[in-house]
Protein backbone atom coordinates (compact mmCIF):
# COMPACT_ATOMS: atom_id res chain seq x y z
CA UNK A 1 0.00 0.00 0.00
CA UNK A 2 1.27 3.55 -0.75
CA UNK A 3 -0.20 6.94 1.07
CA UNK A 4 -0.16 9.50 -0.68
CA UNK A 5 0.89 12.82 1.16
CA UNK A 6 -1.92 15.25 0.29
CA UNK A 7 -0.51 18.70 -1.11
CA UNK A 8 -0.69 22.06 -0.34
CA UNK A 9 -3.62 23.93 -1.57
CA UNK A 10 -6.68 26.27 -1.08
CA UNK A 11 -10.10 27.08 -1.42
CA UNK A 12 -10.96 31.17 -2.46
CA UNK A 13 -14.36 33.13 -2.37
CA UNK A 14 -14.87 36.73 -1.99
CA UNK A 15 -18.72 37.59 -1.11
CA UNK A 16 -20.48 41.07 -0.27
CA UNK A 17 -20.33 41.34 3.62
CA UNK A 18 -24.15 41.74 4.68
CA UNK A 19 -23.48 43.17 8.24
CA UNK A 20 -20.84 45.70 7.72
CA UNK A 21 -20.92 49.47 5.42
CA UNK A 22 -18.68 52.03 4.97
CA UNK A 23 -19.27 55.15 6.31
CA UNK A 24 -18.76 58.09 3.28
CA UNK A 25 -20.01 61.82 3.79
CA UNK A 26 -23.22 60.91 6.46
CA UNK A 27 -24.20 58.01 3.87
CA UNK A 28 -23.19 54.25 4.49
CA UNK A 29 -22.12 52.38 1.40
CA UNK A 30 -22.30 48.60 0.88
CA UNK A 31 -18.92 47.86 -0.35
CA UNK A 32 -17.37 46.10 2.46
CA UNK A 33 -16.55 42.30 1.65
CA UNK A 34 -15.53 39.14 3.48
CA UNK A 35 -12.74 37.12 1.56
CA UNK A 36 -13.44 33.08 2.86
CA UNK A 37 -9.82 30.96 2.18
CA UNK A 38 -9.88 27.29 3.34
CA UNK A 39 -6.51 25.60 3.90
CA UNK A 40 -6.70 22.13 2.00
CA UNK A 41 -3.21 21.30 2.87
CA UNK A 42 -1.54 18.53 5.54
CA UNK A 43 0.17 21.76 7.49
CA UNK A 44 -0.71 25.51 8.49
CA UNK A 45 -0.23 28.16 5.98
CA UNK A 46 -0.15 31.83 5.84
CA UNK A 47 -2.67 33.36 3.12
CA UNK A 48 -1.97 36.48 1.77
CA UNK A 49 -4.52 39.23 0.46
CA UNK A 50 -3.25 41.53 -2.98
CA UNK A 51 -5.49 43.49 -4.35
CA UNK A 52 -5.30 45.16 -8.18
CA UNK A 53 -7.87 47.25 -10.49
CA UNK A 54 -9.29 49.11 -7.56
CA UNK A 55 -11.88 50.96 -9.16
CA UNK A 56 -10.98 54.65 -10.16
CA UNK A 57 -11.79 57.08 -7.18
CA UNK A 58 -11.92 54.24 -4.50
CA UNK A 59 -9.43 53.35 -1.69
CA UNK A 60 -9.03 49.60 -0.53
CA UNK A 61 -9.22 49.10 3.56
CA UNK A 62 -8.14 46.49 5.13
CA UNK A 63 -6.68 45.91 8.77
CA UNK A 64 -5.06 42.53 8.04
CA UNK A 65 -4.27 40.99 4.64
CA UNK A 66 -2.42 37.98 5.51
CA UNK A 67 -3.85 35.44 8.14
CA UNK A 68 -2.51 31.89 9.39
CA UNK A 69 -4.91 29.20 9.41
CA UNK A 70 -4.06 24.94 10.62
CA UNK A 71 -4.42 22.37 7.90
CA UNK A 72 -7.84 21.24 6.75
CA UNK A 73 -9.65 24.64 8.42
CA UNK A 74 -11.51 27.73 6.93
CA UNK A 75 -10.37 31.28 7.84
CA UNK A 76 -11.23 34.40 6.74
CA UNK A 77 -10.63 38.30 5.94
CA UNK A 78 -12.82 41.39 5.85
CA UNK A 79 -12.08 44.61 3.63
CA UNK A 80 -13.77 47.43 2.04
CA UNK A 81 -13.81 50.03 -0.58
CA UNK A 82 -14.33 53.14 0.21
CA UNK A 83 -14.68 56.64 -2.24
CA UNK A 84 -11.27 58.35 -2.10
CA UNK A 85 -13.14 62.22 -3.24
CA UNK A 86 -10.69 62.35 -6.10
CA UNK A 87 -13.65 62.12 -8.29
CA UNK A 88 -17.35 61.66 -8.21
CA UNK A 89 -19.13 58.23 -7.04
CA UNK A 90 -20.25 56.57 -10.35
CA UNK A 91 -24.46 56.90 -11.03
CA UNK A 92 -26.35 54.67 -9.68
CA UNK A 93 -26.59 50.91 -11.43
CA UNK A 94 -22.98 51.02 -12.65
CA UNK A 95 -20.88 47.61 -12.54
CA UNK A 96 -16.98 48.02 -11.00
CA UNK A 97 -14.80 45.46 -10.62
CA UNK A 98 -11.60 44.62 -9.02
CA UNK A 99 -9.17 41.49 -8.20
CA UNK A 100 -8.45 39.45 -5.28
CA UNK A 101 -5.29 37.02 -5.32
CA UNK A 102 -5.16 34.81 -2.07
CA UNK A 103 -1.72 33.28 -1.75
CA UNK A 104 -0.10 30.96 0.55
CA UNK A 105 3.35 30.65 1.24
CA UNK A 106 3.34 27.14 -0.07
CA UNK A 107 2.80 28.99 -3.31
CA UNK A 108 -0.52 28.09 -3.85
CA UNK A 109 -2.78 31.05 -5.59
CA UNK A 110 -6.02 31.49 -6.72
CA UNK A 111 -7.81 35.02 -7.95
CA UNK A 112 -11.22 36.35 -7.89
CA UNK A 113 -12.64 39.26 -9.75
CA UNK A 114 -15.08 40.59 -7.38
CA UNK A 115 -18.27 42.69 -9.45
CA UNK A 116 -20.46 45.02 -7.48
CA UNK A 117 -23.41 47.46 -8.44
CA UNK A 118 -22.97 51.24 -7.14
CA UNK A 119 -26.25 52.09 -5.45
CA UNK A 120 -28.14 55.67 -5.19
CA UNK A 121 -26.23 57.11 -2.82
CA UNK A 122 -27.84 59.65 -0.72
CA UNK A 123 -25.41 62.12 0.63
CA UNK A 124 -25.07 66.35 1.34
CA UNK A 125 -22.58 68.08 3.80
CA UNK A 126 -23.29 71.23 4.50
CA UNK A 127 -20.53 73.64 5.88
CA UNK A 128 -20.49 77.36 7.91
CA UNK A 129 -17.88 79.28 7.67
CA UNK A 130 -17.16 80.75 10.26
CA UNK A 131 -17.84 77.23 11.90
CA UNK A 132 -19.02 79.82 14.86
CA UNK A 133 -19.75 83.58 15.52
CA UNK A 134 -19.33 86.02 18.46
CA UNK A 135 -21.44 89.44 18.16
CA UNK A 136 -22.55 91.87 19.69
CA UNK A 137 -26.21 93.70 19.74
CA UNK A 138 -27.09 95.13 17.04
CA UNK A 139 -24.00 93.85 14.95
CA UNK A 140 -24.48 92.09 11.42
CA UNK A 141 -22.14 88.77 10.60
CA UNK A 142 -21.96 87.40 7.59
CA UNK A 143 -21.64 83.72 7.44
CA UNK A 144 -21.52 81.45 4.03
CA UNK A 145 -23.33 78.67 4.00
CA UNK A 146 -22.24 76.17 1.56
CA UNK A 147 -23.86 73.02 0.82
CA UNK A 148 -22.26 70.08 -1.57
CA UNK A 149 -24.10 67.08 -3.17
CA UNK A 150 -21.30 64.31 -1.99
CA UNK A 151 -23.88 61.08 -3.07
CA UNK A 152 -24.61 59.92 -7.07
CA UNK A 153 -28.24 61.00 -7.11
CA UNK A 154 -30.05 64.70 -7.30
CA UNK A 155 -31.19 66.14 -4.09
CA UNK A 156 -33.45 68.33 -3.32
CA UNK A 157 -32.97 70.85 -0.33
CA UNK A 158 -34.99 73.01 1.95
CA UNK A 159 -32.93 75.30 4.42
CA UNK A 160 -34.89 77.04 7.60
CA UNK A 161 -32.83 78.78 9.85
CA UNK A 162 -34.15 79.31 13.79
CA UNK A 163 -32.04 82.00 15.58
CA UNK A 164 -32.64 82.56 19.60
CA UNK A 165 -34.43 85.58 20.79
CA UNK A 166 -33.06 88.78 20.50
CA UNK A 167 -31.20 87.45 16.91
CA UNK A 168 -31.83 87.22 13.46
CA UNK A 169 -31.73 85.39 10.45
CA UNK A 170 -31.72 86.61 7.01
Amino acid sequence: MTITPTAPGLTFDVAADPLFTVPFNGAQLPTAFNASIRNLGPTADVYSLTFSNIPAGFSLLASRTSIAIPAGLPGGLGFYLQPDGTQPIPAPGTVLSFDVTAQGTSGQSITRTVTFTVPAIDAVVVAASPGSVVATPGETVPVAVTITNAGNVTETIALTATAPNGLAVT
